[in-house]
């Protein structure tokens, strides 16, 4: 019977150390930067050859995908996606991953394109696209919006707007 209990001693404490035991570290290579797999599909899918064409821009062909109301919204992307017969967009398949990372790159887009300070200024966030804000220079452009006890700062016009529809869905951001 003690053998029994040796063994069984010993079982456990394999046990213990295995489950006890700190899990392998995630390498640089298996960490996927959201945006950059965004841009990998964005890319893949050949989005950019109406999208970013100047002169199909120019003449409202196609939707400029930096603007927020589209950017924040995966909805809207995988709406406009679904029902795409009824544009003049060819049908493009997106899996529900592919889509939101295709959505946080298309976010990055309008930050890149709208943010207007820098990290060593910046001393808020706008809470709908992550663009970096002076709120200074927010408060005058009149780019400030209060809810909930709290003031948020906006780079753009069109994130306050945004912001303003549905204020709740940006507040934990």
């Amino acid at each position: 019977m003690t053998i029994y209990k040796g063994i069984l001693l010993l079982v456990c404490c394999v046990f213990l150390v295995i489950a006890c035991e700190k899990p392998a570290e995630e390498t640089p290579a298996q960490k996927v930067d959201p945006i950059e797999k965004g841009l990998e599909i964005y890319t893949a899918k050949k989005c950019a050859f109406c999208h970013e064409d100047q002169e199909m821009l120019a003449s409202g062909k196609v939707k400029d995908i930096a603007r927020p109301v589209i950017a924040t919204d995966t909805m809207f992307v995988q709406t406009h996606l679904k029902f795409v017969e009824a544009s003049q967009m060819p049908t493009i398949k997106l899996t529900g991953e592919e889509l939101h990372f295709v959505s946080l790159y298309i976010t990055s887009l309008h930050r890149m394109k709208y943010q207007t300070a820098t990290e060593e200024v910046a001393d808020a966030v706008c809470p709908v696209c992550a663009a970096l804000v002076q709120k200074s220079e927010a408060l005058e452009e009149g780019l400030s919006f209060s809810f909930g006890g709290n003031t948020y700062y906006f780079e753009c016009a069109e994130c306050m707007y945004v912001f303003q529809q549905a204020p709740v869905a940006f507040k934990n951001k």
